[in-house]
């Protein structure tokens, strides 16, 4: 299915958290796989709850923290904060893996389940929990597309607007690492809390959290000064979702095996190609990360377009985010 969005839906604020930080950061490390050599896990240093009263944090899973926090600071970003009318789309590979694991294991052993860990259980705790904090009423949904979990919540997020659904929309993607899910993915505690894996011959986990705030064309929105005197950060030009196909590392080739409407939008732009996981770790919902980190670049005038591409199963979903245009 391939999507040109007309008008394209205007992307004016972002925020992230990865090992490597906030979205400026997290652009860096990817262009300069900074962390790839490194076989540790990826995991996020501080997340920063201040908005969050201690009694509704101590309920707080650290996917729904990792969540609160690039919300929170999105709409801060955008002087968002107040409207509760604004949607929330969130993409998560996992959920709230620990939380899961944790409460089936009280079933096991013949125990009464908690309900604070049952909570946990359900793939949309973390979006429940930034509607409370934040007061966010109106549309809302979690999505879930295995490696293209973050992707797709960029998708349905600007097709809802499109629909009327919501004025805004914050697309979200995050998925975080807890002891059990760390064991999963073959990872043992160290002293000192370090953490290593056990196997060097796959990419090393990784946590992230990212937030995208979209806006339709022409609606009257708070800018960040990262816009520059533009319409927007950037602008969500086209989506595609198709079976997979090989991934060729020349722009030409690569150009002509997009999807219709995604090589013309992508015309006359320079393409090249960055895998996030060796950087950032391997992450279900990294397809929101990588956006946040992109419109980062295409604000900063450092690209004017940036093609977004993950293989999911059977399909392959492509996004395209692009330049706004200069503000009339």
């Amino acid at each position: 299915m391939n999507v040109r969005f007309d008008p394209a839906p205007r992307v004016t604020s972002v925020s992230a958290l990865t090992c490597a930080g906030d979205a400026a950061a997290t652009w860096r490390a990817l262009c300069e796989q900074t962390y790839a050599l490194d076989p540790r896990p990826r995991l996020v240093a501080n997340i920063d709850l201040d908005v969050v009263p201690p009694r509704q944090r101590r309920r707080m899973g650290r996917l729904s923290r990792l969540l609160v926090h690039v919300a929170h600071d999105a709409l801060e970003r955008a002087h968002a904060r107040g409207q509760p009318d604004i949607g929330l789309v969130v993409g998560t590979g996992v959920g709230a893996l620990d939380e899961t694991a944790r409460f089936l294991e009280q079933l096991r052993d013949g125990e009464a389940g908690s309900p604070a860990l049952f909570a946990g259980s359900v793939m949309n705790v973390a979006t429940g929990h930034v509607s409370m904090v934040l007061d966010l009423r109106g549309y809302n949904t979690t999505v879930n597309h295995h490696a293209a979990s973050g992707e797709l919540a960029l998708m349905v997020a600007a097709q809802a607007l499109a629909a009327g659904r919501a004025p805004a929309v914050l697309a979200c993607g995050v998925d975080a690492l807890e002891q059990r899910s760390l064991a999963a993915h073959g990872c043992v505690s160290l002293a000192a809390g370090a953490l290593s894996q056990q196997r060097a011959d796959v990419t090393p986990p990784g946590e992230q959290g990212a937030a995208l705030l979209l806006a339709p064309s022409g609606a009257e929105v708070q800018l960040s000064a990262a816009a520059s005197g533009r319409d927007a950060l950037a602008r969500c030009a086209a989506s595609a979702t198709r079976a997979p196909t090989l991934l060729l590392e020349e722009r030409e080739a690569a150009a002509s095996a997009l999807p219709p409407s995604l090589a013309r939008a992508a015309e006359g732009t320079s393409l090249r190609r960055i895998c996030s996981a060796p950087a950032l770790g391997h992450c279900m919902s990294a397809g929101a990360v990588r956006a946040a980190a992109a419109v980062h670049a295409i604000a900063s005038g450092e690209h004017q377009a940036v093609l977004l591409r993950a293989l999911s199963g059977p399909r392959e979903v492509a996004l395209l985010l692009e330049r706004a245009p200069l503000r009339s």
